[in-house]
């Protein structure tokens, strides 16, 4: 969530500092979605004896999508530390794999949520 933000606050203000934050938060996301993904599997497994459920195999492809698209979107900042400092087309797929991020979490957070208090189905 906070990678996202912290780009957007760099494209407004012009500092870079929101910049590196951004690549910093992106690394602990790195490291916490695999954590994440492990400990996932492990409560799936312990609570639902990994009984397939529409939100676990939701959850579990969002995980997968989103780390890979971490990794990539990590590995290309590395590499091209100055991808948000122009506008072009690589800048702007860039920028729309960084704000992909927040419709993931946030999918991710409701089906997590609906195992935990879940809603009747009508």
């Amino acid at each position: 969530f906070c990678t996202p933000v912290f780009n957007v606050l760099y494209l407004i203000t012009g500092i870079k500092a929101f910049e590196l934050t951004a690549l910093h938060c992106l690394a602990g996301g790195i490291f916490f979605t695999i954590v994440a993904i492990i400990t996932g599997f492990y409560t799936w497994w312990l609570n639902y004896m990994a009984r397939p459920l529409r939100a676990v195999t939701i959850k579990r492809r969002l995980a997968i999508i989103m780390l890979a698209t971490e990794i990539v979107v990590f590995v290309w900042r590395i590499k091209v530390p100055t991808i948000l400092d122009s506008f072009g087309i690589a800048n702007l797929i860039y920028l729309l794999l960084v704000l992909s991020f927040l419709p993931m979490v946030t999918a991710m957070g409701w089906y997590g949520a609906k195992l935990t208090f879940p809603v009747e189905e009508e």
